[in-house]
């Protein structure tokens, strides 16, 4: 059956997912959420713990958990100079909550 050219130029891209999809070798948890979509100044709340924004690890002092934009645009949680897999308990399938 051939496919329609309208169909493979417009990608069904799925909704913003609100846990976290992978942990990479760092430690750092990337989450399905846009960062676009989120203020600066939003918090993070994951395993009870709170988590606010910086834009480079250098931000926040040693041992900080904080998220930023990754590369993909995509909210990633991270600590500066440890891993934010293990010091907050983190894995595939938590949930990451916008307290309001």
């Amino acid at each position: 059956v051939p496919l329609d050219l309208h169909e493979l130029m417009l990608p069904d891209w799925p909704d913003d997912l609100a846990e976290i999809v992978y942990v990479d070798r760092f430690g750092n948890a990337i989450t399905g959420l846009r960062a676009a979509a989120l203020d600066r100044d939003s918090l993070l709340e994951v395993n009870g713990s709170r988590i606010g924004f910086a834009r480079t690890f250098s931000e926040r002092p040693i041992g900080q958990a904080f998220w930023y934009e990754n590369a993909n645009g995509l909210v990633e949680i991270a600590i500066n100079q440890g891993r934010a897999d293990r010091q907050l308990r983190l894995g595939v399938g938590d949930t990451v909550q916008l307290p309001g």
